[in-house]
């Protein structure tokens, strides 16, 4: 293969590959990874990431980019630059909760956004046997993570990998009551549960963007100056 003459070629001693394929794996990783320098930011950068994200959710390569480069400018800030710059972010947050309303409802996409009531209503039925299976393993697995993690930069990933060991658990013990005292029906029902769950995660995000739209149009009508303010704020944010 290629890369086995590429690194045996002139490499006597097997640790020289070892050492040259990390630097060369080191060094794609640098150009092909989204990541920050200063890891304390971590979360300062995603919150700004995901806004570039309803400016680039249907093209992938933008979102790249735009990324590495909230990364990198985020990272290169001094602490006086940075602490301003948290600032103007938790003000802009401020703003859309105090208007009850999204970032989506301000990015290049928002005139694409669509009305998800027709499917709010369908996917309903769905939406409550999801809540009422999963409520309990969710509410116990942010329990464990609210009084677990420490530092919140990892709060996403520790609440994912805790969530689906507990909903694993929870999920494989009902298949097993129900197998054994023959509710064939609830056994049947609960086979198919994950995808509830999904259902109703998803008709909850529908609901709070359905919901924004509304606030956000209500807003249009008698608030424009606060809406330029935001739109102001929104584009020193993404280094627009």
């Amino acid at each position: 293969m290629a890369w086995v003459q590429i690194y045996s070629s002139g490499w006597g001693i097997p640790w020289s590959w070892v050492n040259k394929l990390t630097a060369d794996m080191q060094a794609m990783f640098e150009k092909n990874v989204i990541h920050i320098q200063k890891g304390e930011r971590t979360e300062t950068a995603e919150a700004v990431m995901r806004m570039a994200y309803h400016d680039h959710s249907q093209n992938k390569e933008g979102y790249f980019w735009a990324s590495r480069n909230i990364c990198e400018r985020v990272a290169e800030m001094d602490e006086e630059t940075y602490a301003a710059f948290q600032s103007t972010l938790e003000r802009y947050h401020q703003l859309l909760t105090a208007n009850k309303t999204d970032d989506i409802s301000l990015s290049a996409n928002a005139g694409q956004s669509k009305s998800n009531s027709y499917n709010l209503f369908l996917l309903s039925p769905f939406f409550a046997l999801g809540t009422i299976i999963w409520w309990i393993p969710g509410k116990i697995s942010k329990w464990i993570t609210d009084n677990t993690v420490t530092r919140i930069d990892f709060y996403t990933s520790v609440y994912n990998g805790v969530l689906g060991f507990m909903g694993l658990i929870w999920w494989v013990l009902w298949q097993i009551i129900f197998w054994l005292t023959g509710q064939k029906l609830l056994w049947s029902l609960m086979f198919v549960s994950p995808v509830f769950g999904y259902v109703a995660l998803e008709w909850i995000d529908r609901y709070a963007r359905q919901k924004a739209g509304f606030h956000f149009k209500s807003l249009l009508k008698k608030g424009v100056a606060c809406i330029d303010q935001m739109k102001q704020l929104r584009k020193r944010i993404i280094f627009a």
